[in-house]
């Protein structure tokens, strides 16, 4: 299984999770959203992972992205893209 869908699997999968933990817990700093991928979602924050997110979330055509700023709106979205961004940072040491 490639890493992309993998990827894909792990998002279907804590869909229903994540959509159960948002409507009680909106992440407002880098910690609490980390906290919310690792811990809450049980994804762990892997290099490919980041960067594979980072790149989807940076396509506005990708259909998962559009979802995404419909229900969160722009400003969550790109304060996500902005974590994400620091995931990588911090993965890179």
């Amino acid at each position: 299984m490639s890493a992309r869908e993998h990827t894909r699997q792990l998002s279907l999968r804590t869909a229903a999770r994540t959509d159960e933990v948002a409507m009680k817990f909106v992440p407002e700093t880098y910690e609490e959203w980390k906290q919310c991928i690792t811990v809450l979602c049980d994804i762990p924050l892997t290099p490919s992972y980041v960067q594979e997110r980072i790149s989807a979330l940076g396509n506005m055509s990708d259909y998962h992205t559009q979802r995404f700023v419909e229900r969160w709106g722009e400003a969550h979205y790109n304060q996500t893209l902005v974590w994400f961004r620091q995931a990588e940072e911090e993965l890179k040491g």
